[in-house]
């Protein structure tokens, strides 16, 4: 290489690096500020954006494992069983994943005969980033019903991915602030609605929610009118709380794969369970904190949210065969572009080190009695945190640990990282999927999305674009 080219190599190397030593905590307000308003309301801006794809190429890896997909027989299916997400389920699935913890025993699959079981065993041998993938049932409320589990798996295929990235939106059409955002009550705490929310609160150091040592911010209407708290999603309804996720393409809602699949159960003879989302709400967010004297209790679109359907649910095998935890992501497929109208976020696979500040929001369960939580919109930021020496060697690059405030409903959350020196949408990033608190570290942690894990979900998608680190116009990175 040129000494010059070395050279200017070199210099944007480390003015990248500089920008990755950037990275902050977001505050509620942070949106509002940088000004991109994605819908007028009450004058609320003089003009919108909307967004829309860039105009680039796909990644050649990604296209490589598209031709091999589209390959295969759409036949392959296995059994499925679709349920109902009822009120207090997320209660059990926090509970039972907390038992979980510690233990790596593969389930007995049973049920299942040598042939099926030969079946799989080959699927993810020709290719680890095999899928399962189930479509919305045509009687819905018709639950729990048996239904069909499609295989998605690209035999032979070997990912190469190493920096692999996803683009974020581009802005179409301008909006100016006209006001400041709302402010919320006078913010006195109030208690968990029981001892077994405080236990799963994951607050450092211990405490209630919303007490004094929960560091978390919620964020208030209309903050989520504005890029990027508008890319947000509830998963749950208004009588119960469910999960959270983040748009990362028009039509694909990001979380975590508990929130759309039970853990390892292809072994039972019913095959994969699979949980109906109660009610998909994009930039959904509260006008004020509940309380039970003033419970805010509004549908999806008295928010301005953002009410979505959804045709497919899709996760790794590795979940819901394997039960291995590391691979806790699933994404929602819905039933028409909503990120042209609110936007979504790029995902980076780079493994960023300790003391990156990571941020997590997301819809935490945590209002009191007689409030609505499903929309109750909480955000944190902290930096990453070390590994801790109880977890097993082999899963540290799969995770980021970190003492960001969650409780139950947070699930699905894209944990990301934001740069305020930087112009949106080009300035916050999803890196992680936060699904768990309370293992042996005590921490609460996100699994991180692997280059391999982003190139099997651009593959298994319709408008997900991405590109390496060498691909045109890419910037190097201090990971």
């Amino acid at each position: 290489m040129p000494m010059t080219a070395l050279k200017l190599l070199l210099v944007t190397l480390a003015a990248t690096c500089a920008e990755e030593l950037l990275a902050d905590r977001e505050d509620e307000s942070a949106a509002f500020k940088d000004g991109v308003c994605t819908q007028n309301v009450q004058d609320l801006c003089s003009n919108t954006y909307s967004f829309t794809n860039a105009e680039a190429p796909q990644d050649q890896g990604v296209l490589s494992r598209v031709r091999l997909l589209k390959r295969q027989d759409a036949s392959v299916f296995v059994p499925g069983r679709v349920y109902a997400v009822y009120d207090g389920l997320l209660d059990e699935v926090l509970k039972w994943l907390e038992e979980l913890e510690g233990q790596n025993s593969q389930g007995n699959l049973l049920g299942w005969s040598d042939e099926a079981l030969r079946f799989m065993d080959e699927a993810l041998k020709d290719d680890p980033l095999s899928a399962f993938e189930v479509y919305a049932p045509s009687k819905p409320d018709d639950l729990p019903q048996d239904i069909k589990t499609y295989l998605i798996h690209a035999p032979g295929f070997r990912s190469q991915a190493k920096d692999l990235k996803s683009r974020p939106p581009v802005l179409k059409g301008g909006g100016r602030r006209l006001f400041t955002a709302a402010s919320g009550d006078d913010g006195s705490p109030v208690e968990a609605d029981s001892a077994h929310d405080r236990r799963q609160a994951s607050i450092f150091p211990s405490g209630n929610p919303y007490g004094p040592n929960d560091d978390r911010v919620q964020v208030l209407y209309p903050n989520n009118l504005y890029w990027a708290w508008s890319t947000l999603g509830s998963t749950g309804n208004r009588a119960s709380r469910w999960c959270s996720g983040t748009m990362i393409s028009p039509t694909v809602l990001l979380t975590a794969a508990h929130c759309v699949a039970t853990i390892g159960t292809m072994n039972n003879p019913g095959g994969v369970n699979w949980l109906i989302q109660p009610q998909i709400c994009i930039r959904d967010v509260q006008r004020s904190t509940p309380t039970a004297a003033s419970p805010s209790v509004m549908d999806c679109e008295s928010n301005d949210g953002i009410l979505a359907t959804w045709t497919r649910m899709t996760t790794f095998v590795k979940w819901a065969r394997d039960s291995d935890r590391d691979w806790d992501i699933g994404w929602i497929t819905l039933s028409s572009p909503v990120g042209y109208t609110s936007g979504w976020k790029g995902i980076r696979t780079a493994d960023y080190s300790p003391g990156t500040i990571i941020n997590v929001a997301g819809y935490g369960g945590d209002c009191p009695a007689g409030g609505d939580c499903s929309d109750n919109l909480k955000t944190m930021g902290c930096a990453i945190e070390p590994d801790p020496s109880c977890i097993s060697t082999s899963s540290h690059p799969n995770r980021y640990y970190y003492e960001c405030d969650t409780i139950g409903g947070m699930s699905g959350s894209g944990a990301y990282v934001y740069y305020p020196n930087s112009e949106p949408p080009d300035n916050r990033f999803v890196i992680g999927v936060h699904a768990y608190g309370f293992d042996c570290s005590g921490q609460n942690r996100a699994i991180r999305i692997r280059p391999s894990i982003l190139e099997a979900m651009c593959a298994n998608t319709d408008d997900m674009l991405c590109y390496s680190g060498s691909a045109a116009g890419a910037q190097p990175t201090c990971q």
